[in-house]
């Protein structure tokens, strides 16, 4: 995993353009306890459903952190986790590649996310609005990826920035 300070984050792409240190910033940030870091956080690796290359290198950061965060700063995170891989099966035209370098540690942050997220169901006192974050990424991680967007998005989901309305795309099998 690419250490949270490290400058190697400059070298990684960003969704919406960019690089990774602004990503490694954030993560930090949630790290700390700031939910207030999760948008922005979002934006960079899954702007607008189009997957960015550091969403690969983020992913695994993101189930460390749920690990030992409060439930909601945990459900948020474990969502967007599920938000990059349903959007990536969906959308690939869209989606950066993950390095090999990276695939690895991204295919066993997305296994612990599953069982961290079903746990998290289970046993963690949350409200309906976080669990059904968790739902969202649990169906994502289970290669409903469709269904995981419209739980995320709703079906008459629009673009807060431009309004321009999400379509869901066929997931690509």
């Amino acid at each position: 995993m690419i250490e949270l300070d490290s400058t190697a984050w400059a070298d990684v792409k960003a969704s919406p353009g960019g690089n990774g240190v602004l990503t490694a910033q954030l993560l930090a940030d949630l790290r700390d306890g700031d939910e207030s870091a999760w948008g922005e956080l979002y934006q960079q690796v899954c702007h607008q459903n189009s997957v960015g290359e550091v969403a690969f290198v983020a992913a695994p950061h993101m189930v460390a952190i749920a690990r030992v965060s409060t439930p909601r700063i945990r459900a948020l995170l474990l969502s967007t986790v599920g938000s990059i891989v349903a959007s990536a099966k969906c959308y690939p035209a869209d989606a950066a590649k993950p390095r090999d370098e990276w695939r690895a540690e991204f295919d066993r942050a997305c296994a612990e996310a599953i069982v961290l997220a079903s746990e998290s169901l289970r046993d963690a006192p949350i409200d309906r609005d976080d669990s059904l974050m968790l739902i969202q990424a649990v169906a994502a991680l289970h290669g409903h990826a469709n269904l995981a967007l419209l739980l995320q998005n709703g079906p008459d989901f629009c673009c807060p920035e431009c309004g321009e309305p999400i379509n869901y795309g066929r997931a690509v099998e």
